[in-house]
C-alpha cells in the first residue's frame, strides 16, 4: 500500500512538472512568435494582434518597364494595442520585386484617423527613414514626429508611394514571376524588449501587373540557295507578344561573309510593306571577323 501511494505521489509530482513545462513552453513560443511574428493569409486587412496592414483596395497600380514616371501603392498601417502595451517606433519597410525601384520624395499621406479631431492631437509625421536601397526603401511613422511617443489604439495612417521599373523587373516577368511590394513593420511593444517584427507572407495577395513589350521573331523558313539564282526572298515577322507598345524596335541581320550587301551589286535588301529599307548603322565581327550586321 505504502509503495501505491508513493507511486500516485510521483505521478502528480510529474504531472505538475509536466504542465509548467507546457506553461513554459507556451509562453516561449508566444514570446518568440510576438518578435517574429508573421501576417497570415486575411485577404486585405493583415494582422498579427498588435498592428495591421491593409493593402487599399484597386490602389496597387500596374508598373510600366522602362517609364520616367512612377506609378503608386497605397497601404494603410494601424495600431492595434492599447494601454499597457503601446506601440512606438513604428517602421515600414516595402521590399519591391526585382527591377523595380521606389522614386525619392513620391511619398505621401492621404488619411489619418485624427486629421478631424479637435483639438489636433497625435499627428503622425511619415518620412524616407532609409532610401539606400530603393529596391527596399524604409518610412517611419512617429507620433507627433518624436520616435517614443506611443500611438493609440486603432489609430492609423494611409500613405502612397511610387516606384518605376527597369529591364531587371522584364527579365523577372518572362521568368514567369508575379509582382507585389511586400511590407515589413517593425515596432516597439510597451513592456517587451526589443523590436518586433511583422512581414506579410501571403505572396498571392495585392498583385500587380508590369506592363512591358515583349518583341520577339517568328521562326524564319529556310530557302535553300541556288547557285546562279537572281533572287531567294523568305519573310520575317517581328510580333510583340507583351502587354505594352514599343516606340522603337532595332531589328540587327546578321550576313556570313561571302554575302555582297553592296547596293550598287544588289544581293542583299530588306524592305518593310514592299519597300526597301537602308541600315541605320553596319558592323563587323572585329577582330578579324568577317561576318556583317546590319541595324535596321
Amino acid at each position: 500500500m505504502k509503495s501505491k501511494l508513493q507511486s500516485l505521489k510521483f505521478d502528480k509530482v510529474n504531472q505538475k512538472q509536466a504542465r509548467n513545462m507546457m506553461l513554459f513552453l507556451a509562453f516561449f513560443m508566444f514570446s518568440l512568435g510576438s518578435a517574429f511574428a508573421q501576417f497570415g493569409a486575411g485577404g486585405s486587412d493583415n494582422n498579427n494582434g498588435d498592428v495591421r496592414l491593409v493593402y487599399v483596395s484597386g490602389q496597387q497600380n500596374s508598373v510600366e518597364a522602362l517609364k520616367t514616371l512612377g506609378t503608386s501603392n497605397e497601404i494603410i498601417v494601424q495600431s492595434i494595442k492599447g494601454a499597457p502595451q503601446q506601440l512606438h517606433s513604428i517602421r515600414v519597410k516595402i521590399q519591391l520585386p526585382p527591377g523595380v525601384l521606389y522614386t525619392p520624395s513620391s511619398f505621401a499621406i492621404t488619411d489619418n484617423n485624427n486629421v478631424t479631431v479637435q483639438p489636433l492631437a497625435n499627428v503622425y509625421v511619415l518620412a524616407e527613414d532609409d532610401i539606400s536601397d530603393l529596391n527596399a526603401p524604409i518610412f517611419s511613422i512617429f507620433n507627433n514626429g518624436i520616435e517614443t511617443e506611443l500611438w493609440d489604439a486603432g489609430d492609423y495612417i494611409q500613405f502612397t508611394f511610387e516606384r518605376t521599373a527597369g529591364c531587371a523587373a522584364v527579365t523577372y516577368k518572362e521568368d514567369g514571376n508575379t509582382f507585389k511590394d511586400t511590407a515589413e513593420i517593425s515596432y516597439v511593444k510597451t513592456g517587451f524588449p526589443g523590436v518586433q517584427t511583422a512581414t506579410d507572407t501571403n505572396a498571392l495577395l495585392a498583385n500587380y501587373d508590369l506592363l512591358a513589350a515583349s518583341v520577339s521573331i517568328s521562326n524564319i523558313t529556310a530557302v535553300n540557295g541556288t547557285v546562279g539564282s537572281f533572287v531567294h526572298t523568305r519573310e520575317v515577322t517581328d510580333f510583340n507578344g507583351g502587354n505594352a507598345g514599343v516606340q522603337e524596335v532595332i531589328h540587327t541581320v546578321k550576313l556570313g561573309s561571302s554575302v555582297n550587301v553592296e547596293p550598287s551589286v544588289g544581293a542583299y535588301s530588306f524592305s518593310y510593306l514592299g519597300n526597301v529599307i537602308s541600315p541605320s548603322t553596319t558592323s563587323t565581327d572585329g577582330a578579324g571577323g568577317n561576318n556583317k550586321y546590319l541595324h535596321y
